[in-house]
């Protein structure tokens, strides 16, 4: 939709923030047996653990995101050549994509634990008609970085999606965590 030039440079872009996805892909292989294990244990104190090992991900990678962005320039400058500098624009979008690609990540492991992963099938299919759908109107609008919005969008609403199917699951102590022990 975009050309053959602009596609190269935007496949520059994600291949940066393809960082992001390497981290929050790798995370994920890592702390499904954790989650598995702490879920069969059905008490409180394995829920707390996984909330908390949960936010540490979530912030881990929301830092990592922001350091690729304000390190992006220096990436570009150094390592990459002048003619693809333009993806530099679409880093920060495709960035924040991974990061919420990492949060479904982090809640799609209590779907699988319930053996409900029919509710994968039916995410699936509204993520596919909602990045296309969001392809058309943003490519159209704003060009390659409407490509890079729209897949930020899309991880985005798969991952509130699914943090509501895994939560009616399997409810955790997602807020409960946060306070502060009085004794």
């Amino acid at each position: 939709m975009v050309g053959v030039d602009e596609a190269g440079i935007y496949n520059v872009g994600y291949a940066i923030a393809g960082i992001i996805g390497l981290m929050e892909g790798t995370f994920g292989y890592s702390y499904t047996p954790f989650l598995f294990e702490q879920l069969s244990k059905k008490c409180s104190k394995a829920d707390n653990q996984v909330v908390k090992v949960s936010y540490f991900f979530v912030l881990a990678l929301a830092a990592a995101v922001l350091l690729l962005y304000l390190s992006s320039g220096l990436i570009f400058h150094y390592f990459i050549d002048e003619r693809y500098r333009g993806a530099q624009i679409y880093i920060l979008w495709l960035a924040i994509g991974y990061f919420f690609s990492g949060c479904y990540k982090i809640m799609v492991g209590y779907i699988f634990y319930a053996s409900k992963t029919i509710y994968l099938t039916y995410l699936s299919v509204i993520n596919i008609v909602l990045n296309i759908a969001l392809n058309f109107v943003l490519i159209g609008r704003l060009g390659a970085e409407g490509a890079s919005l729209a897949t930020m969008i899309s991880y985005f609403v798969m991952f509130l999606i699914t943090f509501f199917i895994a939560n009616r699951i399997h409810p955790m102590p997602w807020f409960r965590s946060l306070k502060v022990n009085k004794k």
